[in-house]
């Protein structure tokens, strides 16, 4: 299940969510040289290779205190059809305990990468790039966070032209992991992840299941606060999810619509 046994996952807070999990992404595999031309682009301080063979530099961007080591990469036209980027996941140089990850677009330009741009937040990680009609590239990512008992999963997509970075599709939250002290007993989770075209447009759509588990917590288990809870009034549901593409965004259906909200409440 698609449950982050949180990837960059040892279960510690702020982790993204796994490579592993049922997600089709495009994470480009790279020589060892290739991933020392993309820290030496986008890195402030030295480059070196550790023990484990991490690809590491030693400085934050824009003097933020601390180092990083590169996480996945993403290839493709995120800006401009005819420009090649890189889309970067800094492990390190996060903001906050939860967010302990940044990212970096890079641009090549005669052939050798740059720094286009710098963001501040735990974005990419696992995702998938999909083509616009006007040759740009959009990224679906899957990502998540936890923290305190709380596990949170999401679908969004990344568009580099636009103001507004990221944009939600649907997201999950499971809080079974605060036990008795929860307000009640909540299990969503994302199962997994599919592109294909659904509408017979050509073009590749976004199907997400997505399982919806909810309930009461027992006055009896609140008091003795057990090991594992067993709700009462337990709901569960699987929802199929679809997000048709038309060549310049993703757009969910009208019971897709109406699905995303009940994961809200």
């Amino acid at each position: 299940m698609m449950r982050a046994v949180l990837l960059l996952m040892a279960v510690a807070a702020g982790a993204p969510a796994e490579e592993s999990k049922s997600f089709p992404s495009s994470t480009a595999k790279l020589s060892q040289a290739e991933e020392i031309a993309i820290v030496k682009a986008g890195c402030d301080g030295n480059v070196t290779v550790d023990q484990y063979k991490n690809t590491t530099c030693s400085a934050c961007p824009e003097e933020y205190p601390g180092g990083w080591r590169l996480g996945s990469v993403q290839f493709g036209h995120f800006k401009e059809s005819a420009i090649e980027n890189a889309f970067v996941e800094v492990l390190g140089c996060g903001t906050s305990t939860i967010n302990q990850a940044a990212a970096m677009l890079l641009e090549k330009k005669n052939g050798a990468w740059r720094r286009d741009a710098y963001f501040q937040q735990k974005l990419g990680g696992t995702c998938r790039s999909v083509k616009r009609k006007d040759g740009r590239e959009l990224l679906v990512c899957l990502g998540g966070w936890t923290w305190s008992g709380e596990l949170h999963e999401s679908i969004y997509v990344l568009d580099f032209k636009k103001e507004a970075l990221m944009t939600e599709l649907i997201n999950t939250s499971d809080i079974t992991g605060m036990g008795c002290m929860a307000p009640s007993y909540q299990a969503d989770q994302i199962e997994r992840v599919s592109f294909a075209d659904k509408n017979g447009d050509g073009l590749e759509d976004l199907t997400v299941f997505a399982t919806m588990s909810r309930g009461n917590i027992p006055q009896k288990q609140r008091e003795q606060c057990p090991a594992e809870i067993r709700p009462s009034n337990l709901q569960q549901r699987t929802y199929q999810l679809v997000f048709y593409f038309d060549g310049e965004a993703f757009q969910p259906g009208p019971a897709t619509k109406k699905a995303v909200s009940l994961f809200q409440n």
